[in-house]
Parts: C-alpha cells; sequence; structure tokens
C-alpha cells in the first residue's frame, strides 16, 4: 500500500479524492544486473520470504468510506539457499522468524526492494524501476481534514441543540 507506479517518470502526487491504485506484482522482481561472462544477472542476492495477512477494509482510518488494502506480517524466512540446481549441491541454511520488530523491519526493507527493483523481464531492455513512492499534498490534505472537524463540529452542534 505504500508504493505506486510512475506517472509520467514523477512519483505521483496524492491528497485527499486520489483513487486507490492496486498494485500487482509478479513472484520475481531484479534489483540492477553485473556481467558475468557473455551474461547479465541479477545484483540482489536477498533470500527471504515474508508471510503474511493481505487484508480488505471498508472504512479508512478515520472511519470514513474508503477501499482499504494492508499487509499484516506474520513469519520471516531467511537463508542462504538461492533456488538454483547448484544450490541442491550446497550446505545450505534458513529459519523462520516470527518477533515483531524484526517482521517490521523486514517489511520496510522488502518495500524498500520493491521500489528499487525492477519487473523480471528478458525482453525489456530499461532498468528502470517501475515503482515508488508517492508524494502528498499536504496542503490538500489539512484543507479537507479542516472541512471534516468543521463537519464534525456543526454536527455536534446541531445535536446539542445550538
Amino acid at each position: 500500500e505504500e508504493l505506486r507506479f510512475h506517472q509520467d517518470g514523477k512519483a505521483p502526487v496524492l491528497g485527499p479524492g486520489s483513487p486507490q491504485e492496486r498494485v500487482r506484482l509478479p513472484a520475481l522482481r531484479t534489483l540492477g544486473y553485473r556481467k558475468a561472462g557473455n551474461h547479465l544477472v541479477p545484483i540482489l542476492h536477498t533470500k527471504m520470504l515474508l508471510l503474511g495477512e493481505l487484508w480488505w477494509h471498508d472504512e479508512d482510518a478515520l472511519g470514513g468510506v474508503a477501499d482499504v488494502t494492508g499487509f499484516t506480517p506474520h513469519r520471516l524466512w531467511l537463508g542462504s539457499a538461492n533456488g538454483t540446481g547448484s544450490s541442491r549441491r550446497s550446505l545450505e541454511f534458513g529459519l523462520w522468524l516470527n518477533d515483531p520488530d524484526l517482521l517490521k523491519a523486514a517489511r520496510r526493507f522488502l518495500v524498500e526492494v520493491l521500489a528499487q527493483s525492477e519487473n523480471l523481464d528478458p525482453d525489456s531492455n530499461d532498468l528502470t524501476p517501475d515503482l515508488v513512492v508517492p508524494d502528498y499534498d499536504d496542503e490538500a490534505m489539512w484543507e479537507a481534514m479542516a472541512a471534516l472537524a468543521d463537519h464534525d463540529a456543526d454536527e455536534h452542534d446541531s445535536e446539542d441543540g445550538a
């Protein structure tokens, strides 16, 4: 929920009326390349899997009607195996963790990796990340919050007979 696709090569600016964007990502992504012989191979060597609950709710944090999705991490797998044929001939290591602080840190790390990574597309010549953390229209957000506070105050006054 923290990342958006680029808009005209720039980070989108989000405000109170911005539509919810569904970001669907493939399971495999890459982060940069290095040349090994005549081949380009990915630089990122992180082997981790974050499992959790992808959830949906129909109210935002202030109780307004909204289409809200989120992810709550539950377990983290860290290991050395890279999933290749040669890793099956090696002594590999892996473990499951569920420490809440570690889950939060892993989630932040993976969001950063996603923001810097590219879709693993063998036909693409573009190494530009397709996701970005959006900018927020702070002024529009403050105006919307002030209007909501004024609306709530008006409703409260009308209930009190004022």
